[in-house]
C-alpha cells in the first residue's frame, strides 16, 4: 500500500496555521475564509489537539480531518485542501 503525503508547500502552509481567538474548544477556523460552514469528519473524528486539514466539498462547506485520515492521504484533487487550525482559548482559572 502506496502512503501519500502532503507536499512540502503544503506542509509548510499547514504547520504555520494561527487560528483566531474564540468560540468552543472544539471549534476550527478556516484561514483565510470567514463564514464557511465546517464539519467534522465521520471517518477520522478529529479531537482537539490533532493536526487537521479542511477539504473544500462540493454544496457542503468544508470538512475537516485529521492529516493522517486515509480519506484525505487518497484525495486526487489537491487544490481543495485548506488550511483550518482549532481555535485556541485561553485556560480559564475559577481561582484568580
Amino acid at each position: 500500500m502506496k502512503h501519500l503525503t502532503l507536499g512540502d508547500k503544503e506542509e509548510e502552509f499547514l504547520l504555520q496555521a494561527k487560528p483566531e481567538q474564540g468560540g468552543g474548544e472544539d471549534s476550527v477556523t478556516v484561514l483565510g475564509l470567514k463564514g464557511l460552514l465546517t464539519t467534522m469528519g465521520r471517518c477520522c473524528n478529529p479531537a482537539p489537539g490533532d493536526e487537521i486539514v479542511g477539504y473544500i466539498t462540493r454544496g457542503r462547506g468544508a470538512t475537516i480531518h485529521r492529516r493522517d485520515c486515509p480519506n484525505i492521504l487518497r484525495v486526487d484533487d489537491r487544490d481543495r485542501l485548506i488550511k483550518v487550525g482549532w481555535v485556541n482559548r485561553k485556560p480559564h482559572s475559577r481561582y484568580q
